[in-house]
């Protein structure tokens, strides 16, 4: 919490809390319900607010009233500064795409030059991966929705979401394990915002490599979304990669 809410009234920290919390439901609790009750119980006697067919929105309040719904509506925000309560919440999706942005160049290195053409001042580039920003984008979706439908979008951040998500994506489309495509995404860890980056001895390393492995591995993004999935038999009807060599079943 940035702040303690004692340091607020607690008669008008109570309604401004039920408030905000009825509005995770479907059927939030009116405003003017709420102040009326407050009326009831710390102002006898001060004239309750029903609206008037044909008449402005609290034409008819009292002034009591009008006070009471200043003062609830204004502590709203503060309350949700003091628990922190982003009204932005950041998904994983629009992280995933951002960061793969230029993919396809980025895949691509100097072919090795061979005997024959020693002659040949420059190479046509090989890719290093099947994996491009349009499978990424096309399978990425797919995949964080699944994902989303379980307690990961709570556990974790969702750059590590996102980060989990393309390393498996690598994992099914290049036939590689998991350990090889972690190190592969770990080269576009910074891109992510987290501190994930590939070592040429060790592979991925990093102080956020532990979020996308998890702890225990069970709960882990990259192990919940391949056990999960839905897109392995999909993958195996799509043509990512050439019909001699098809994509292994995730399990």
């Amino acid at each position: 919490m940035r702040r303690s809410l004692k340091d607020f009234e607690p008669r008008l920290i109570a309604p401004t809390i039920l408030f905000l919390a009825s509005k995770i439901e479907e059927g939030a609790i009116k405003l003017r319900y709420i102040i009326n009750a407050c009326l009831a119980k710390f102002e006898p006697g001060a004239k309750f607010y029903e609206p008037v067919e044909d008449l402005p929105e609290t034409h008819n309040a009292g002034p009591e009233y009008r006070r009471w719904e200043k003062e609830v509506l204004a502590m709203e925000e503060v309350v949700l500064e003091a628990l922190c309560f982003d009204m932005v919440v950041e998904q994983p999706w629009p992280v995933l795409r951002r960061s793969i942005r230029g993919l396809d160049t980025f895949w691509v290195e100097e072919a090795p030059v061979s005997a024959d053409a020693m002659d040949v001042e420059q190479s046509e580039p090989a890719a290093r991966s099947e994996v491009t920003e349009a499978v990424v984008n096309e399978l990425g979706w797919v995949l964080l929705n699944e994902g989303l439908l379980s307690p990961l979008g709570v556990l974790y951040r969702p750059e590590t979401l996102a980060l989990a998500t393309f390393a498996l994506i690598i994992a099914l489309v290049d036939e590689a394990p998991l350990s090889e495509a972690t190190a592969a995404a770990a080269e576009l860890g910074a891109r992510f915002g987290l501190d994930v980056a590939f070592d040429p001895e060790t592979g991925a390393t990093g102080e956020d490599l532990a979020g996308v492995k998890g702890e225990p591995a069970s709960r882990a993004p990259l192990t919940y979304l391949r056990r999960h999935s839905t897109l392995c038999p999909v993958l195996q009807q799509r043509h990512y990669r050439s019909e001699s060599r098809p994509i292994r079943p995730c399990r």
